[in-house]
Formats: C-alpha cells, sequence, structure tokens
C-alpha cells in the first residue's frame, strides 16, 4: 500500500487546473458565455483578462453581492425563473470551490452588459500558489432598466495600459496554459496505455487458453508473441504506475468535474441527482481515479440515452470503517435497461464494451476496474434482485473525512 504524502500546500476544495478547466470548457460552450482569468487570490481584484465574449479588457472598482434577491431586482419577470435557475445550476455544478457576484460591463462598442460571475480558485502546480479564473454570463437580454448599478465599472484609461498589462502577463498566461495542456495530455496518454494494457491480457489470456506444449517448434511465431505480451504486460504497469502518484482528492470535486460538463451533453430527459459529501477524500491517482469514474458515469448515460424512457443518474458517496481502515463507497445507478445475465457473466472480461460509444469508451469496464486497483481501489455490479431495474455499481476507496 502507497506511503501517504504530507499534506497539500493547496486548499482541498480548490479544482484543480486541469478539472477546472474540464468544467469551464462545458460551460463556455454555451451561448453568451464570457471567460477571463485574474492573477490574484483574493476577494479585491481589479484587473481581469477576457478570453472570449467580450471586445475589451477593464478593470472593476466595485462588484455586487450577488443572489437570489438581486436577480429578483433586476431581472425582466418573464425570464426571471429561467435566470435564476442558470445561477442555482452554476451554484451545484460547482459548489463551495467558487463564489458569485454581478458586474456591469460595456463592450468596445459601449454596448452596457451585465455579467453575472462565478470566480474559481485554481491551484497553479508552477507557481505554488491560487490563480482566479471566472465565467460570466451576460443577461443584459434579459434586463429591466438598471441605469442606478452602472457605475461599477472602471474603465481603463487609455489602449496604452492595457497593451502594458498584457504584455506584462503574456509569460504567466503562457505558463498557465502550457500546465493545463500537459495534464491533459498526461490524461490522453493514460488513456490509451489502459486500453492497450487491456488489448495485452486479453491476447495473452487466450494464449495461456490455447495447448500449444507440443507445437513449439512449428509454431515459434506464436510464442514470441506470448513473450513479448508478458514484456509489454509488466512495462506498462510499471508506466501506468510511476504516470501517476496518489494523494488525497476531494471526490465532491472529482465527480462534479464529470458531472458538471454533462450537463451541457446529456439528453435532457435525464435526470443528474448527487449525494457527495464535500468532507470526504479519497486516496488515489487524479489521473486514474477520473478515467474510472468518467467510464462508469458515461456507460450508464449512455445506457439510458439508448432507452425511450429517459431515467436518472445517481451518486452517492458514504465512508465505512472495515478493519481499523475507513473506505469511501461510491454507488453510480442508473435507471437504464439494467444489465442481462448473460452480461453480468462476462462483465470484467477484455472483450466486453458497455458504452454505446465504443470509439470514445472502448477500454470499457475493465479498465476501470484495472484503473481503480492500482492503489487499492475496487468496483463491483451490485445485485438489486432485478436486472431490469436499472445498473448499480460500487466503488470502494480508501478514504477519509476532513
Amino acid at each position: 500500500m502507497p506511503s501517504e504524502p504530507n499534506e497539500p500546500n493547496e486548499p482541498a476544495s480548490d479544482l484543480d487546473s486541469s478539472r477546472l478547466n474540464s468544467v469551464l470548457d462545458g460551460l463556455v460552450k454555451q451561448a453568451n458565455l464570457s471567460l477571463w482569468a485574474a492573477d490574484d487570490a483574493d476577494h479585491g481584484f481589479e484587473i481581469r483578462y477576457w478570453s472570449g465574449g467580450a471586445e475589451e479588457i477593464y478593470g472593476f472598482s466595485a462588484s455586487y453581492a450577488l443572489g437570489k434577491n438581486y436577480l429578483e431586482l433586476l431581472v425582466d419577470p418573464v425570464d426571471r425563473p429561467m435566470a435564476i435557475q442558470d445561477h442555482q445550476n452554476l451554484l451545484a455544478d460547482l459548489g463551495r470551490t467558487a463564489w458569485q457576484f454581478v458586474v456591469e460591463d460595456r463592450t468596445a462598442a459601449r454596448r452596457s452588459k451585465t455579467v453575472l460571475a462565478s470566480c474559481f480558485r485554481c491551484w497553479d502546480p508552477g507557481l505554488k500558489r491560487n490563480l482566479l479564473t471566472e465565467v460570466g454570463i451576460d443577461l443584459s437580454t434579459r434586463m429591466v432598466d438598471h441605469a442606478e448599478f452602472s457605475d461599477g465599472m472602471a474603465v481603463f484609461a487609455d489602449r496604452g495600459d492595457l497593451l502594458r498589462w498584457r504584455e506584462k502577463q503574456a509569460a504567466r498566461i503562457r505558463q498557465t496554459h502550457a500546465e493545463m495542456t500537459s495534464r491533459f495530455l498526461a490524461h490522453s496518454l493514460g488513456n490509451e496505455l489502459t486500453a492497450l494494457a487491456g488489448s495485452v491480457r486479453q491476447l495473452s489470456e487466450w494464449l495461456e487458453s490455447l495447448d500449444l506444449a507440443a507445437d513449439v517448434e512449428t509454431h515459434p511465431s506464436v510464442f514470441r508473441i506470448r513473450s513479448s505480451c508478458d514484456k509489454m504486460t509488466t512495462r506498462l504497469k510499471r508506466i501506468r504506475e510511476s504516470a501517476d502518484s496518489a494523494r488525497w482528492l476531494s471526490l465532491a470535486s472529482t465527480v462534479g468535474s464529470i458531472v458538471g460538463p454533462l450537463r451541457y451533453t446529456r439528453p435532457p430527459y435525464i435526470d443528474v441527482n448527487l449525494d457527495i459529501p464535500t468532507d470526504i477524500e479519497v486516496w488515489h491517482s487524479e489521473l486514474y481515479l477520473f478515467e474510472a469514474l468518467d467510464n462508469v458515469i458515461q456507460n450508464a448515460v449512455d445506457a439510458m440515452a439508448a432507452s425511450d424512457g429517459g431515467g436518472a443518474l445517481g451518486l452517492a458517496a458514504i465512508l465505512l470503517e472495515d478493519d481499523g481502515q475507513t473506505w469511501a463507497h461510491v454507488d453510480v445507478t442508473d435507471t437504464g435497461p439494467g444489465v442481462s445475465p448473460e452480461v453480468r457473466r462476462t462483465l470484467w472480461s477484455p472483450t466486453v464494451v458497455t458504452s454505446s460509444k465504443g470509439a470514445d469508451h472502448g477500454a470499457g469496464l475493465l479498465c476501470a476496474k484495472d484503473a481503480l486497483r492500482t492503489f487499492d481501489g475496487t468496483i463491483e455490479l451490485v445485485d438489486d434482485g432485478d436486472a431490469a431495474e436499472g445498473a448499480h455499481f460500487r466503488i470502494r476507496l480508501r478514504g477519509r473525512r476532513v
């Protein structure tokens, strides 16, 4: 069992840069979204860098506390429920890692716009400190007259200020982007290695099942393949074990980074029900835990999408004690067509692909199982008594409460 590292310097509730980027990517794909970042870990931000949705860069002299009351005051009654729901969805997706506010902005064409914004603390491993990243939704098309609030915005005096700030921040912005790119490349490579390991195991098990002892001389190529498979399996195991190390991870943040973007890609008739306590942490590799959970969750969504009745995806977690060790039990359930007895018998075979999107999740549940057991995790299909009542997978990980 791997030894535990020292406590990390970054707050446990903060989103890691790669996970945060995954959440932001899903949000920015919506219409009328703006994404910007600030190099400041405190609440008193003065400068923001817009990378989309606005035509200029501005500093803000003040911001307004956001809440349901503010939306009720400013949003036209016809569109008010939708605006409030948008805000509540943001809160549900991002939880306690974000705070919200409303600011007044103006584009280069001097069109007034009101932005409902969320600010996230993003831990930068390179700089060893927090950076701020923010997402804003332009509510201008829904707003009634709110001229009295327009003094909250202070524009830069001239473009010289803007260009000097851009030049000063360019290196740091490139470094942050490079860090995010590197982490996504590591994630993609881990995906491919996991799939390749599954294929090697399948071929190796098939060769083991053959009785070729008497045919060594007549079939030398088969045994060379077998020997190569054994060596490749060993090397892949070493690569996968060294590709990422275990640490304490916020379970709620990891699940949120997967489920958050799902809100914009899943069919609208599929509901998502979360019951993941924010004070549970699990001991695992960030890369492999994300890969395993993403595979199981996407399989559940695909199963329900392929049926005609829609359904509900459920994720819940509890902590249990077993032989002096604390374990987190994560239950992933769906109300899809269920798992037939025939599939149950071969569910963990390398040849079984449960997702309809085979090109995206062809590694299947076997790779999820392999990824989890790298750091003592397990996954099982729970028998709830009726195979036609959806699927229920339980993931078991070393855990603790913080």
